[in-house]
């Protein structure tokens, strides 16, 4: 009965690590789809543009709310009024609710991702922090009336403009590279036929690809870095080079298991795999 009890506990276990595993590699590939990647940058400028229409509505209510400074252009403060009223400020919210769901599904999903290790990117959590506060104002105004310091935390928001810089540095690194691995692409390659190395005692085999003139490229990352632009890669290396076998993350290298502990640890791997490189190494 023990043995029993000892058995199924340990049945429990793996299915439980089995599902959490399925979870994950689920909502890695939902990262790195190219239409999420697109339909979040465009939230993260729309959000910028929102961000600006609302610092210069806060900017015109100091002006006319302060007894020293009057604006006697009649065409201004009717505008202002217009913008104050109350349908227009329920539209605004709407919409700063829709994008900070949108921002909070990223964040959940990185989370799932790639567990606990997402938070020790230091702008990964700032941004969390960010559209944390910034989405529990947005649901005081609909509970209540706006928030103390609402205000404050939109001016905060404007700290995601850095995720934009971020993104641009690493796209910009990326395409470098990216240009140095065609023209290494478009070299012709030696015969070659299974690949075959021993990593930790263990005999590796990876069959050759369906056309004798292909590479083998391994392309990887971690999900702190280049999350959305590994899937853009894959496919354009594979338009560009129809003969070469591309894996993406380590879900896609189950048969390389030597291999998933350097992957894992590493930001961008672009690695072209021959008979010739392995022989010289």
């Amino acid at each position: 009965w023990k043995f029993n009890f000892m058995h199924a506990r340990s049945a429990t276990g793996m299915l439980t690590l089995a599902r959490k595993a399925h979870i994950r590699k689920n909502a890695r590939k939902a990262l790195r789809e190219t239409v999420f990647s697109r339909a979040l940058l465009s939230f993260v400028y729309l959000g910028l543009v929102f961000a600006d229409i609302i610092i210069d509505e806060l900017a015109f209510d100091a002006i006319t709310a302060d007894s020293t400074a009057h604006l006697n252009c009649t065409e201004l403060r009717a505008r202002v009024l217009e913008v104050k009223d109350d349908a227009w400020f329920g539209i605004f919210a709407v919409v700063d609710l829709a994008f900070l769901v949108a921002f909070s599904c990223e964040i959940c999903l990185s989370v799932v991702a790639e567990g606990w290790r997402y938070w020790k990117d230091p702008m990964a959590a700032i941004d969390s922090v960010v559209i944390g506060v910034s989405l529990g104002f947005s649901i005081a105004y609909f509970l209540a009336q706006p928030a103390p310091g609402s205000t404050s935390i939109r001016l905060l928001r404007l700290v995601r403009f850095l995720r934009l810089l971020r993104l641009i540095r690493t796209t910009v690194h990326v395409m470098k590279t990216f240009h140095v691995l065609r023209k290494r692409l478009r070299r012709p390659p030696p015969d070659s036929g299974r690949l075959q190395w021993t990593a930790d005692g263990t005999a590796v085999t990876l069959s050759p690809p369906h056309d004798p003139s292909g590479y083998h490229l391994f392309l990887s990352h971690t999900w702190r870095f280049a999350q959305d632009t590994a899937g853009l890669l894959k496919s354009t290396i594979v338009s560009l080079v129809p003969s070469c076998v591309v894996f993406l993350d380590v879900d896609d290298l189950k048969e390389l298991s030597s291999l998933e502990t350097h992957i894992e640890q590493s930001d961008v791997i672009l690695v072209v795999v021959t008979d010739q490189c392995l022989d010289r190494n």
